[in-house]
């Protein structure tokens, strides 16, 4: 009873702040809900491209493969289909997916701590730093990534320790086999990680045929699938990764090895999780043989042995950490980190899950059967401890609120509104773009992505080796393209290129957390489409909010 309470307090606080943010948005963002980011609305304008002309791109007449989560795609098709087109609709999904994760975390983590402070206290710093509630407001898969990924290794867990159970876990095996591979490509680390353990399993080899046949055929019926209609076998957002790869020895080290480990520098949260995990590791080694807890019987905690709670769970805890620890590996090797918190959302939120709690009753446990809590200096150096294991997590959390609260004004003021002011001035036109999201999806401009997420051609071309400043403009002389919106630093060579190109204005918006640029630049191809450009501009900005700022160079 006093666990259902506790979970409903949980839930009834997240509920009350997203509300409060929500309200927040509308304030700020004149009326209108901005999700915290751009990507979101790539896969809203596929799902309802998809449903209006039955194309799967961003434009209604050509193929484009621009999503690296094909699960949250589909999903958003099958919802849009069943109770018709609702902009909210990855919102309110995220909303349910974050009260399913409390509840899983909540099981999870009773299973090592049962005092309710601690309890309350934990699911409080889960909420907080993976982070739950801007995960919310980004409207993106990464809540859902996080929530099959605990399922997946909850089930795989219980394959090698329950073996009463074993065709249930296989049936629920192969079906989030499907799903985590689908929701994220970056699921393969941890599938490699589960397997890894899993060698010494009496079921190794039903465990691998499920999970390499259930990860593996789907992406193969969805590569043909994009094959047929002009795409590429992999996403073209998967396969761009692999265009900014090394090109040379020192490049892949740079790359493949020295990036890894600045990664994981930069990020605290990552840095502090893998130094306790291996801390744990190494105390469980110790433990086995007895060696360290003979040390510490030594200091008068002989029944901490007899009264470990673990002692009989050390090899399924190992599991855990070896999981968490290889997968993380992988992931900052040889993916992203950071950009709102997102892409190692789900590594935070195993480590806190899964890890934390053990340690957590580790260090209540060795304090009550010493003096340790007994006396001032004690209590002092727990509390520090303490203090110091979950600040990074904690500074997560407060950093990546903090940064919520600019966000969706961010894509307010300059997807938003440059959105508002094509589909005033260039409608059923052609124009080249590098954030095509908000743009595809609420207006009838037709967008040529020239950074190749979601144009077939540019991603072609980088992925063959052939792209260049020559290929970009014959691409945009062949679309006929009006009008380029880009970020200048994302084109440099492309810019310094073309002497022709006319430089008509800047759009620069304040406080930048989540856009590519702080600042846009708008370009044309020839002298009376730019005077054309700057007429447009000049009447929109006596419309736009006074935050941005608007240069007109011509």
């Amino acid at each position: 009873m006093k666990k259902a309470i506790l979970l409903s307090l949980a839930i009834f606080l997240l509920l009350l702040v997203v509300y409060f943010y929500y309200q927040y948005i509308i304030n700020s963002c004149s009326g209108h809900f901005i999700y915290g980011l751009d990507d979101t609305y790539i896969h809203l304008s596929l799902a309802k491209n998809f449903l209006e002309s039955g194309n799967f791109g961003i434009n209604h007449e050509e193929f484009g493969f621009a999503t690296s989560s094909p699960l949250w795609t589909v999903i958003l098709i099958i919802i849009f289909k069943i109770f018709g087109y609702n902009e909210l609709v990855p919102f309110y999904l995220n909303i349910l997916i974050s009260i399913l994760i409390i509840i899983l975390s909540l099981r999870i983590v009773n299973k090592s701590l049962d005092n309710l402070p601690s309890l309350f206290s934990l699911i409080i710093l889960i909420i907080l730093s993976i982070p739950i509630i801007p995960m919310i407001f980004i409207g993106m898969e990464h809540l859902l990534h996080l929530l099959i990924s605990l399922l997946f290794i909850s089930v795989t867990l219980n394959l090698k320790y329950e073996q009463d159970k074993k065709t249930k876990n296989l049936i629920f095996l192969a079906i989030l086999s499907i799903l985590l591979t689908l929701v994220r490509y970056e699921a393969i680390f941890l599938i490699i990680a589960t397997s890894i353990f899993m060698i010494m399993s009496p079921i190794r080899i039903k465990y691998f045929l499920i999970v390499a046949f259930f990860a593996i055929v789907p992406h193969i019926i969805i590569g043909f699938y994009s094959i047929s209609y002009g795409g590429l076998f992999f996403p073209n957002p998967i396969l761009l990764k692999g265009y900014e790869g090394a090109d040379s020895i020192i490049s892949f080290i740079q790359r493949y090895v020295y990036s890894g480990v600045i990664n994981l520098v930069e990020n605290s949260h990552l840095l502090v999780a893998f130094l306790i995990s291996i801390g744990l590791l190494i105390y469980i080694h110790f433990q086995n043989k007895n060696n360290f807890l003979e040390t510490l019987s030594k200091n008068n905690i002989e029944s901490f042995n007899e009264n470990f709670p673990f002692q009989e769970k050390t090899e399924y805890v190992k599991d855990l950490i070896l999981i968490f620890l290889i997968t993380s590996i992988f992931h900052l090797q040889f993916a992203k980190t950071g950009w709102f918190y997102r892409y190692e959302a789900y590594l935070v939120g195993i480590f806190l899950i899964f890890l934390l709690p053990f340690l957590a009753k580790l260090l209540i446990g060795y304090t009550k059967k010493t003096n340790f809590f007994v006396i001032a200096k004690g209590r002092f150096l727990f509390i520090l401890l303490s203090i110091l294991l979950i600040l990074p997590f904690i500074h997560r959390g407060i950093e990546s609120h903090n940064k919520l609260r600019f966000a969706p004004i961010n894509i307010y003021e300059q997807q938003f509104h440059i959105s508002r002011f094509l589909d005033k001035y260039y409608k059923n036109q052609p124009i080249g773009m590098n954030d095509i999201g908000l743009v595809s999806l609420s207006t009838n401009v037709k967008v040529i992505d020239v950074y190749g997420l979601a144009d077939n051609n540019i991603t072609k071309a980088k992925f063959d080796g052939v792209y260049s400043p020559e290929y970009f403009y014959d691409y945009l002389k062949k679309k006929n393209c009006n009008i380029l919106v880009i970020f200048d630093a994302w084109f440099k060579k492309e810019i310094k290129y073309n002497t022709e190109l006319i430089r008509v204005a800047t759009w620069k918006i304040e406080n930048n957390e989540v856009c590519g640029m702080d600042e846009v630049t708008f370009y044309t191809l020839d002298l009376q489409k730019a005077e054309n450009l700057k007429t447009y501009l000049e009447k929109y900005k006596e419309i736009m909010p006074k935050t941005i700022n608007l240069r007109i160079l011509i």
